[in-house]
């Protein structure tokens, strides 16, 4: 699969999260999660569901396919180590900042940078 733009990993991440309980998410949610209009999401979820990461019908509720699942879990680690080390190991103290970082590099990252944070991240306590 070729590389997602960082906005359609954003839809992902929310897919993901947003799914967590009820195993599916819907238009309207991930619309106010991300902070775009609803017409947004609509396009955003065509071209996920072109890509085979997610099962898309209008007005029904959005699941992640296995490959989608995969990816999504993907960027949230991204996310979750990025905002591990912008906080623990940098000690930056300003949580909104960490997360909106975290966001934007968690997209740049290639996979052998960021194993390298990882190494990184795990020598001062994060744990998976």
């Amino acid at each position: 699969m070729k590389k997602m733009t960082a906005s359609l990993e954003d839809y992902l991440e929310a897919i993901l999260m947003l799914s967590a309980n009820e195993g599916h998410a819907h238009s309207n949610e991930i619309a106010d999660n991300i902070g775009v209009k609803k017409s947004s999401v609509t396009v955003a979820l065509r071209n996920l569901e072109k890509a085979g990461l997610i099962e898309y019908k209008p007005y029904a509720p959005v699941t992640l396919t296995a490959q989608g699942k995969e990816y999504a879990e993907k960027i949230t680690k991204r996310h979750r180590v990025l905002t591990f080390f912008f906080k623990d190991i940098l000690k930056v103290n300003d949580l909104k900042k960490i997360d909106e970082v975290a966001c934007r590099v968690e997209h740049a990252l290639d996979d052998e940078v960021f194993e390298k944070f990882i190494e990184l991240a795990v020598k001062h306590g994060y744990e998976d």
